[in-house]
């Protein structure tokens, strides 16, 4: 072992006390002493911040890699019943310190709402905490091949067709206030196209987002997103358009 002289020549580095902006932090208490035995709780940062109410819908759609019809349970209206909807609370850090991560209760008044994980936020950031699923807002998809294009593509020797589509996603508000909200969709396939300003992002094959996948990484896996607000009793209802390759 060290013996205490090695010891008081260790230097710790500026973020193990409490000075420093990396994830890696540790917050300064003055000194205290406690008997055996004893327990304390201290606190450590009392303060109000800013939040806002965000509700998000993670909706992941998969497409076929060849020419059979995906199971007819796929269209079965309890799809309904699966489209959750999450309410979170977004915090922004207006302090000077970092939140590191641990358990966070939401309260409101007397009433608990949920208990779930503040991540590290560093000053100045955002973060967001889970809340519930929300029972108010309801949401679905239908999903629709409109054309294919036979022949479209010939790559390593195949033939390849190219295959149209469209999906239409709907959420209700049905809340006596607006609601905001953040929708985004993952699928199989290039999005050409988006409504109400969604912002897509293409990325590379992702064998998930196929049934009977073969394979081809010739596809894109698509990412729209949507921020938008709506008014109670009011349906937003965005689209998207895409179009993916399907071997012959």
């Amino acid at each position: 072992g060290m013996d205490e002289s090695a010891l008081e020549a260790v230097e710790l580095p500026d973020e193990l006390i409490g000075k420093g902006g990396n994830d890696l932090f540790v917050y300064e208490l003055p000194p205290m002493t406690l008997r055996r035995g004893d327990r304390a709780m201290v606190p450590i940062l009392r303060t109000s911040i800013p939040y806002r109410d965000v509700y998000s819908w993670d909706i992941k759609l998969t497409h076929a890699e060849s020419y059979a019809a995906i199971s007819a349970d796929a269209n079965s209206p309890l799809k309904l019943n699966e489209a959750k909807v999450w309410r979170q609370v977004e915090l922004i850090n207006n302090t000077d310190i970092p939140w590191t991560t641990g358990a966070a209760m939401i309260v409101d008044g007397m009433q608990p709402l949920a208990q779930e994980l503040l991540t590290y936020t560093s000053p100045g950031g955002i973060c967001r905490v889970p809340v519930t699923v929300s029972v108010d807002l309801r949401g679905k998809v239908g999903d629709t091949e409109v054309n294919r294009e036979f022949n479209a593509l010939k790559w390593r020797g195949h033939d390849f067709a190219r295959v149209h589509g469209n999906i239409e996603v709907e959420l209700a508000n049905n809340k006596s206030v607006p609601v905001s909200v953040e929708v985004r969709l993952q699928f199989g396939g290039k999005a050409t196209q988006a409504s109400h300003a969604g912002k897509i992002a293409l990325e590379a094959y992702r064998a998930e987002d196929w049934h009977n996948h073969q394979g081809n990484p010739i596809n894109n896996s698509s990412e729209v997103r949507w921020m938008e607000t709506i008014a109670p009793g009011m349906c937003f209802k965005p689209t998207v358009n895409y179009d993916f390759y399907l071997q012959h």
